[in-house]
């Protein structure tokens, strides 16, 4: 199978995809949005990943839009003989407004689409989506952490890939430019770029960290570095004093 799609090629799957769900029975009353670095015309064809986001007016056909998107996207690949990793994230509209399920990174998302996302196909206005206070944030990624340790175990960044490695490391990034400076960025070529210019990483982790997101090998000990970064920042982001206090507060509220 040939992997490697060029940013022309990946968009006319999105078109694709889009006239094919909205289709199905139940989808008359989606919206599609392009996301990722495909909105950010920051497509890497050896690394990146096509992204879309599919909102429904409500849950009630949620199921059915997950099953179709996701033959769909089977249908799609195998017609254009591509392993390109093809993710439609289905919700319903409610899950861009406050409140939110602290954990399921709701808060990024609804970010994402209302900052990044570019519409493919349907009416959904995302003007209408308010912004998550820093606190939502916050409680937001702290909540996603725990889920993770449960899942993968205490030393989960230890067990992560490098592509994992590599997207954790931007996550932490980005909410600590939210938080620190209220700046909301999600092209990942320019959020490290802009925490290096912010003096917040060396230049040797400068360079690392442009090399893997180019989908580059790097060494064993680049690797390693990296992922003692990502669990520094963790620490530094997710976990003062502050942090446990607005936890403690968000988990009897939510």
């Amino acid at each position: 199978m040939n992997e490697i799609l060029n940013k022309h090629e990946a968009l006319k799957i999105i078109d694709e995809f889009a006239i094919l769900l909205s289709n199905c029975k139940g989808c008359e009353e989606i919206t599609i949005f392009c996301v990722g670095s495909l909105a950010e015309d920051d497509f890497r064809a050896n690394s990146s990943d096509i992204d879309v986001v599919v909102v429904t007016k409500n849950d009630t056909n949620l199921n059915s839009v997950k099953k179709f998107s996701n033959e769909i996207i089977n249908i799609i690949k195998k017609k254009h003989q591509t392993n390109i990793e093809f993710d439609a994230y289905v919700k319903p509209e409610k899950e861009v407004f406050p409140p939110y399920e602290f954990g399921q990174n709701q808060t990024i998302e609804a970010m994402r689409l209302k900052k990044q996302a570019k519409l493919v196909k349907g009416k959904f206005n995302i003007d209408n989506i308010p912004v998550p206070t820093k606190d939502d944030f916050l409680a937001d990624a702290i909540m996603r952490d725990k889920k993770m340790q449960k899942d993968i175990g205490e030393r989960f960044i230890d067990e992560i890939s490098p592509k994992e490695t590599i997207n954790l490391i931007l996550e932490y990034f980005r909410l600590n430019l939210m938080l620190s400076y209220e700046q909301i960025e999600f092209n990942k070529t320019k959020l490290i770029e802009e925490y290096y210019k912010k003096g917040q990483i060396n230049v040797d982790t400068y360079n690392v960290l442009k090399k893997m997101r180019k989908g580059e090998e790097v060494s064993d000990e680049e690797l390693k570095n990296i992922k003692k970064l990502v669990k520094q920042k963790r620490n530094e982001i997710l976990y003062t004093e502050k942090d446990k206090h607005i936890l403690e507060n968000n988990e009897l509220v939510h």
